[in-house]
């Protein structure tokens, strides 16, 4: 305080005066400086954008290693900090509402919890799947994928939570829209139509399964129509026809599949077991034979060989 105060008192004794005059910047000078600025905050944006894509991807990336190695549950905190960075990327979404979709099943099998708090784990993860995949639709709705993972997870559901059949067959209904020459959607609406009939059999309500059973025929029907060697189709009205006792015509569209899909080591079997059941043992070696050079570990196939 001292020194400002003599410094005060020598400037007014001082004789000499000087002044300093701060002349307007010219509109050049302004208009580069603005220019300067606005580069500047563009290029932060751009770079923080891209620091949470790289983010994001990096996430993803080591959800996916951790995927291939079984981790569920690494797998499923990945894309949630992938999804959390990047949540206008529907990829994200979609594959996480998968994971959760996964571990569902992989928490109801644990047998070191609670039936409470198993109960509790799924009913959570049954939310998470279905938000995740709505949000997926949301973020993107003219993306096919997100509609068919959509109807998928809904489908998942069936029998666990009520109306989910409903949704599906809109989810598919609308991926449909989008790819209208695609024999997978048909097919996969009467998946969910054959199962809700399965069920609807099951509690002994015959009148409205068979209705539901019809359905789901025209349904497989419609997708061989689309693409007539197109084998899940025939394997599905297969399970149809074994529903409804025609076992003839099942094995006939057994057959049909299997000249569309020869590598298919679970039709090879499913084949083999019906010829097995019918007595027709030689057929169903065959078939077993068949399974076990498509994949020599096949212990189903070994089993009956």
């Amino acid at each position: 305080v001292w020194f400002l105060l003599m410094a005060s008192f020598i400037s007014l004794l001082s004789p000499i005066r000087k002044e300093v005059v701060l002349k307007p910047s010219s509109l050049v000078t302004l208009g580069i400086t603005f220019a300067f600025t606005l580069v500047f905050i563009f290029g932060l944006g751009v770079l923080i954008l891209e620091g949470q894509r790289y983010a994001s991807a990096t996430s993803y990336l080591k959800g996916m290693n951790s995927w291939q190695d079984g981790e569920s549950i690494r797998t499923m905190v990945h894309f949630e900090n992938a999804a959390r960075v990047s949540p206008g990327n529907d990829l994200y979404w979609r594959e996480l509402s998968q994971v959760y979709l996964q571990t569902i099943n992989e928490v109801s099998a644990r047998t070191d919890l609670s039936q409470e708090e198993i109960t509790r784990q799924v009913q959570i993860l049954i939310n998470s799947a279905v938000n995740s995949a709505k949000t997926a639709v949301e973020t993107n709705p003219q993306n096919v994928a997100n509609w068919s993972v959509r109807g998928f997870v809904y489908q998942n559901l069936i029998g666990m939570v009520g109306g989910t059949k409903e949704w599906a067959m809109e989810s598919y209904g609308k991926a449909l829209e989008l790819e209208p020459t695609s024999p997978f959607f048909p097919t996969q609406i009467g998946i969910v139509l054959l199962r809700e009939a399965s069920l609807l059999a099951a509690d002994g309500e015959e009148e409205q399964s068979k209705i539901l059973f019809v359905e789901a025929e025209a349904q497989f029907n419609k997708a061989i129509e689309m693409k007539p060697d197109y084998a899940p189709a025939y394997f599905q009205l297969a399970m149809v026809y074994q529903a409804q006792g025609r076992g003839a015509e099942m094995i006939a569209q057994l057959e049909s599949a299997r000249t569309f899909a020869p590598y298919d080591v679970g039709l090879a079997f499913q084949l083999g077991l019906i010829y097995f059941q019918k007595q027709d043992y030689e057929k169903a070696r065959a078939e077993f034979e068949r399974a076990v050079l498509l994949n020599p570990d096949y212990a189903n196939a070994l089993y009956f060989l």
